[in-house]
């Protein structure tokens, strides 16, 4: 009924049923780094972000949805936070950049959550200057020796536990 009042005219309200569903899709353009996450309720809402010639939308592994398959029923089937590259001047899309870079994302998270453990396990290990001061320059050698020595320690229990954290997977 309330769709009906909306189709003849009278602006403002039609029930949810009538409307598509909103999702979130993640939208990157083919050969940026980043994407962006946008709330669309149809195909159109998703071309808009980009202006072009002849836009193509891809999935990440490199199928492309073509223009006849942009059917609401199709948008309602694509899972939540679906990722979607677009070309919108019909350039072709390699899905091996794709998984490239995100390798390289996954290489640099790994790396950084390795440098963080380190350095937390390094500031509880050592213990402050402040101890040491009193010793004068003896003091001081010895405890950069000792530094040393442990950040190595510390580095080298850290990479054997996170290499065998890793190879569990």
């Amino acid at each position: 009924m309330a769709c009906a009042i909306a189709a003849a005219g009278v602006v403002g309200y039609c029930v949810s049923m009538c409307l598509p569903r909103k999702k979130l899709v993640n939208v990157r353009r083919i050969g940026d780094r980043l994407g962006r996450p946008i709330v669309a309720s149809c195909w159109s809402d998703i071309l808009k972000l980009f202006s072009g010639d002849n836009p193509r939308i891809f999935f990440p592994n490199g199928d492309e949805i073509l223009v006849s398959d942009r059917t609401r029923e199709f948008f309602k089937l694509l899972p939540p936070q679906q990722t979607l590259y677009i070309a919108p001047n019909g350039e072709d899309f390699n899905p091996i950049e794709v998984l490239e870079r995100l390798d390289e994302e996954q290489i640099q998270s790994a790396s950084e959550q390795y440098n963080r453990l380190v350095d937390a396990c390094f500031d509880k290990c050592v213990p402050q200057f402040a101890d040491w001061k009193d010793k004068g320059n003896e003091g001081v050698s010895e405890y950069i020796r000792f530094c040393v020595s442990k950040y190595m320690e510390v580095s080298k229990h850290a990479s054997s536990a996170f290499n065998n954290a890793s190879g569990n997977l």
